[in-house]
């Protein structure tokens, strides 16, 4: 009997590594993740890159000369964060917009939203309009806040209150809930 199941996924993987932001400022980004969201700095390296060959535009996709530091932030029990700054004349500075290909941000879990905005706020972050409360989709009941961040990256605050959200009614998939508050250590 020939097995005409098709695996699907990565084979042999079991969980994210990490995701990775490009910074302009290693020691800022890495004192904001540190200072205000509460993660632990793991290690620091580099710099790298290649005077005169081609090894690191064979590997990471940028112009030959590149040069990167990069650092590891743990956020949570579960998350770790790569934070890169890359060196090169020919680099964009400006930051995607949050609709731009490639924008990203950083979702964060709040039990209350207004306290986790006034704190952001004192620490140098922008809101980006009031706290929403969704209605109507999937995960209806979820209030949600986007900020700029004063590191040029966006964070989302999220609080989900007790009870099921409406797309669990069909599915035994759940949103993956922090085991405990965020400690730094």
């Amino acid at each position: 009997m020939t097995d005409t199941h098709t695996a699907v996924g990565v084979p042999t993987a079991t969980n994210v590594d990490h995701v990775a932001w490009t910074v302009p400022d290693l020691d800022a980004a890495v004192a904001f993740l540190v200072d205000v969201l509460g993660g632990t700095e793991l290690f620091r390296a580099g710099p790298f890159g290649d005077p005169t060959g081609d090894w690191v535009s064979d590997h990471f996709d940028v112009p030959a000369r590149a040069t990167a530091v990069l650092a590891m932030v743990r956020l949570g029990p579960t998350q770790v964060v790569e934070l890169l700054e890359w060196t090169d004349p020919d680099q964009r500075t400006t930051w995607p917009r949050n609709h731009d290909r490639g924008a990203t941000h950083l979702a964060i879990q709040v039990g209350d939203v207004d306290a986790a905005r006034d704190y952001l706020v004192a620490r140098g972050c922008t809101p980006c309009g009031d706290p929403v409360l969704l209605e109507d989709v999937p995960h209806a009941g979820l209030t949600i806040l986007y900020l700029r961040t004063p590191i040029d990256l966006y964070l989302e605050l999220v609080h989900r209150p007790g009870g099921a959200l409406p797309y669990e009614a069909s599915t035994d998939a759940r949103l993956l809930q922090p085991a405990a508050a965020w400690t730094n250590s």
